[in-house]
């Protein structure tokens, strides 16, 4: 680039920078996109990328544009330009045009072609080429210092794949290596390792992995306490149990919810209605945790004043086993996956099949 078009380039750059920061909005006019076609193919790509990157900082959607208008001569710019229209689209769901974008991004700088990378392996395992994403992370790793981010990312990423292939040695590894180092990646590391520990049925060492976690973390905190909620209800430690459902944090609204069920669960089966009633506040009125547990609760309330033990036992059959149906609608597992299915009409359905039996 020669000096009066590094000029030009700087004059119109600084124009369409002054309109921007005046109006977030504001879409580049003719009259610059006809003065910006007589310079080189390399002016524009720098023109139309630090153009993009004011409108990203300011959050206007008008970037996109500016970097579609950026061709393909093999530099950072477009480079950068493939990996954030690649990474948005896997923002938002689009797998395809994400891997469309991906696959584009090249080497002329290490750290973007590595971050695209990680992105790139994202989408593969989510289009089930799971082999393929193991593959890019050990690509990764491989040509990454153990001190880099994107190592620690990787490693992360290639443990949450094995512990879903049940490769839980590998995972083990991957994890191992994280805490190995300062990593930000150090707090999902030590869930990862609560979650194998768990899984071998080795309560004592999950629960030292989760402990570890740091509330910093507000998802993966949020994760592990639940977890560690499900070990000591197993182990009969109700007071433990209730204390770590209770520090899931609110923004976590599935799992929230999840551990809003678990605690009146637990509250139920010791009796403490007043408790239960407390935890059903926090919990919308129309869901199926909240009608089950109203359930529950009518049916304990109208046990207590029924003097004829056959049917207290009839009404105490139908609970039991109305529990045991809801949770097998309920998905409640060990890995805090914060998913939660229910058909509330199909479960209502059984329970007014169920009540006349009494």
């Amino acid at each position: 680039m020669d000096i009066e078009e590094n000029k030009k380039l700087g004059l119109f750059l600084k124009q369409v920078q002054n309109n921007i920061e005046k109006d977030k909005n504001y879409t580049i006019e003719e009259s610059f996109l006809e003065a910006v076609s007589n310079l080189s193919d390399e002016s524009k790509n720098i023109f139309f990328h630090d153009i993009a990157i004011d409108y990203i900082s300011l959050g206007s959607l008008n970037y996109i544009e500016c970097l579609k208008q950026i061709k393909n001569l093999n530099d950072i710019p477009y480079a950068n330009a493939q990996h954030i229209l690649g990474h948005d689209s896997l923002k938002i769901g689009n797998l395809e045009g994400a891997l469309d974008y991906l696959i584009k991004v090249n080497d002329v700088d290490h750290d973007i072609y590595l971050n695209a990378q990680i992105d790139l392996a994202i989408v593969k395992e989510k289009l089930g080429n799971v082999d393929d994403a193991i593959n890019i992370y050990q690509d990764i790793i491989s040509k990454t210092d153990e001190n880099d981010k994107i190592y620690a990312k990787a490693q992360q990423n290639l443990g949450s794949i094995y512990v879903d292939k049940k490769s839980y040695e590998h995972a083990e590894e991957c994890f191992r290596k994280i805490l190995s180092i300062h990593s930000a990646c150090f707090a999902d590391a030590q869930f990862g390792l609560g979650v194998i520990f768990a899984v071998r049925k080795q309560d004592l060492k999950a629960v030292d992995y989760y402990k570890n976690v740091s509330n910093e973390f507000t998802r993966t905190y949020s994760k592990a306490r639940f977890n560690l909620g499900n070990i000591y209800h197993r182990l009969n430690r109700e007071d433990l149990a209730l204390r770590c459902y209770k520090e899931v944090h609110e923004s976590e609204a599935t799992l929230y919810l999840q551990a809003k069920y678990s605690i009146a669960n637990i509250y139920l089966s010791l009796r403490n209605l007043e408790e239960a009633f407390f935890s059903l506040k926090e919990i919308p009125e129309k869901s199926e945790i909240y009608l089950y547990f109203h359930y529950q609760i009518e049916m304990i309330l109208t046990i207590g004043h029924l003097n004829d033990k056959e049917k207290q036992n009839k009404y105490l059959n139908l609970i039991n086993l109305v529990k045991i149906i809801l949770k097998l609608l309920f998905v409640n597992s060990e890995l805090a996956n914060s998913n939660m299915r229910c058909d509330s009409l199909k479960s209502l359905m059984i329970i007014n099949k169920l009540s006349k039996f009494l």
